[in-house]
């Protein structure tokens, strides 16, 4: 059975990689197989638990397994002859250095991280992950069906076109690409469109993890959008560095107001959500004591792989003989959403997300009957004939 994982992410410094860890740590005491993995390039995560990691997964205790990707040594594994190519064809424009600079395309690191877990999903029972800011994570969720179809369908166009080209090589005035090029890149994006795939699967939840704190409470309302747009599961938010009873000093008390306001707010916005909470520590959460200290505040006695909330944030049906799209998407407003049919695709945008469903054969003859966003849940619902586009 494949690994139940739990994604961590949230704002920078909130503390999603000490619930990470300490997640992981408490897996790993209740028995669980566990790996916990760091796609964060910036890998707090040996300093959480106060031991080295590195690149390579490492034993850290009994049943936990720690690993730091590191994402250039990974993408020259997984993509080495396309990058090989892709250099010597800047290069012909560019020195040597500034094609290496060229290629260092934004978002890369998402990329292997997403393959290291589909490589790891069943060898474990429970694999966490520790992401960087929630910017990244979004980046790295949504990179495989940005690129997955559309990507396959180019690379056989290219390869087709470059087979013809290839006698013509010197009158083309610059190297073209090998099979084997394209063999490797169209693999990439297969095991890309399967990882997205198990992401979105059941056994996969995100954690967001916040302070209570309004621009952390916007981002999160943020996240979860985009969470929702994409099928993404989120099953709890996690709210970090709250202000214990135990703290008297007057200096506190204007903050001890806003927390408790904000702390409502949380509630109230993502209900029906699991909502958690850990309290501020009276030092820096390092090593394994601490750590457990914040796993039992985080939950108690309850099992950290359990999944907290069940309710579908996307769904695709059909109901009275009428297919619908059903996406929650509480934090947005009626303005913030534009809808396109093209061909086999549905393109959402929600504010500056979007995604771009290819749609199936069956939902695809038929146009959009109507679009419309009550009580939080954006539905669209599918009918009758798609009208054909005048030639």
């Amino acid at each position: 059975m494949p690994a139940r994982v739990i994604i961590f992410t949230g704002k920078g410094g909130t503390g999603k990689t000490t619930s990470a860890a300490a997640t992981a740590l408490l897996c790993a005491r209740k028995g669980y197989k566990t790996l916990v993995m760091s796609s964060d390039p910036a890998h707090s995560l040996a300093d959480s638990f106060d031991m080295p990691i590195g690149g390579e997964v490492k034993k850290l205790m009994d049943n936990l397994w720690g690993v730091e990707i590191d994402a250039h040594t990974e993408m020259h594994k997984e993509w080495g002859t396309a990058i090989a190519y892709a250099r010597q064809l800047l290069s012909v424009q560019y020195d040597d250095a500034l094609a290496g600079e060229i290629m260092a395309i934004p978002g890369i690191d998402e990329v292997f991280t997403l393959l290291k877990i589909k490589k790891f999903i069943n060898d474990y029972d429970v694999i966490i992950l520790d992401t960087a800011p929630t910017g990244h994570t979004l980046r790295m969720l949504a990179l495989p069906e940005a690129v997955g179809g559309a990507g396959q369908k180019l690379i056989g166009l290219e390869k087709k076109v470059t087979k013809v080209l290839k006698p013509f090589e010197d009158m083309v005035g610059v190297p073209l690409p090998e099979s084997s090029t394209f063999d490797e890149t169209e693999k990439l994006y297969v095991r890309l469109m399967e990882a997205k795939n198990l992401l979105a699967g059941k056994n996969t939840t995100v954690r967001i993890v916040l302070n209570p704190e309004i621009m952390c409470i916007r981002e999160t309302e943020r996240a979860m959008t985009f969470m929702n747009l994409f099928g993404f599961h989120v099953d709890s938010v996690i709210l970090n560095k709250v202000l214990p009873k135990e703290v008297k000093d007057p200096y506190f008390d204007k903050w001890k107001k806003l927390q408790k306001k904000y702390m409502k707010e949380v509630e109230l916005s993502f209900k029906p959500l699991s909502i958690m909470s850990i309290p501020l520590m009276e030092t820096e959460v390092v090593g394994t004591k601490l750590l457990g200290d914040v796993a039992r505040e985080l939950y108690g006695k309850k099992d950290p792989t359990t999944i907290f909330t069940s309710e579908k944030p996307f769904d695709i049906g059909k109901r009275k003989g009428k297919f619908y799209i059903r996406i929650k998407l509480p934090f947005t407003k009626k303005e913030d959403i534009d809808i396109e049919a093209a061909d086999d695709r549905l393109i959402i945008k929600v504010g500056w997300y979007k995604r771009v469903l290819t749609l199936p054969a069956v939902v695809v003859r038929q146009s959009v009957k109507k679009a419309e966003l009550k009580n939080g849940y954006l539905t669209i619902v599918f009918e009758g004939k798609k009208k054909e586009k005048k030639k």
